[in-house]
């Protein structure tokens, strides 16, 4: 469960920003990781009342963890909606990671690309990363790899070390001609505003 919370730390300063921004979400996700949960809850909960997705994703990740709360992944998944349709890319790539296992929601392996789209669109390296799997294997749609390797190489780009992985398996697999489309792909890339669905 600690760990769950550790893990927050560098999630916290993509989400909230500057470490000298402090306001009551940032406050109720250091009373997470401190271990003091019912602050965090009251201070995320209040957070969400007001329609914070900040809040509403950091919600998520306590439900779908167990963490200070007793695990309710269906719960989880309405907090990480609720953010995604937002735009908080964080929130989009845990939903549609929900999706792909059928987690807290019917699986929806179309609804799951949907919103990992969206938020490798913002240029978040896991949704990439999720995005290239599933073109490089032809899960959900069909195998295409000139979007594998353009999404694992904006994501390896970011030190993804998951990225990097796919990206030299599909620079093997991938034909001459498809490589220089990808790599024009690539470079033409440029993240999105913060869209939500």
């Amino acid at each position: 469960m600690r760990a769950v919370l550790l893990a927050l730390a560098p999630v916290l300063a993509l989400v909230c920003g500057s470490a000298a921004m402090a306001d009551t979400i940032e406050d109720g996700v250091n009373a997470a990781i401190s271990g003091d949960y019912p602050t965090a809850l009251a201070l995320l909960v209040a957070g969400a009342d007001r329609g914070d997705p900040r809040a509403e994703f950091f919600l998520g990740i306590l439900y779908e963890s167990g963490t200070g709360v007793t695990k309710d992944v269906e719960k989880a998944a309405r907090f990480y909606r609720l953010s995604a349709a937002q735009g908080l890319a964080p929130a989009q790539n845990n939903l549609g990671s929900l999706y792909a296992t059928g987690d807290g929601v019917a699986q929806d392996l179309p609804e799951a690309m949907k919103w990992w789209m969206l938020a490798a669109e913002q240029g978040l390296p896991v949704a990439q990363t999720n995005l290239a799997a599933f073109y490089a294997t032809g899960t959900a749609i069909p195998q295409d790899l000139v979007q594998a390797y353009k999404w694992s190489a904006l994501a390896a780009a970011q030190g993804y070390a998951d990225a990097e992985e796919i990206l030299a398996t599909i620079t093997m697999m991938i034909s001459p001609e498809e490589l220089v489309s990808a790599k024009r792909l690539v470079q033409a890339w440029h993240p999105a505003e913060t869209t939500g669905a």
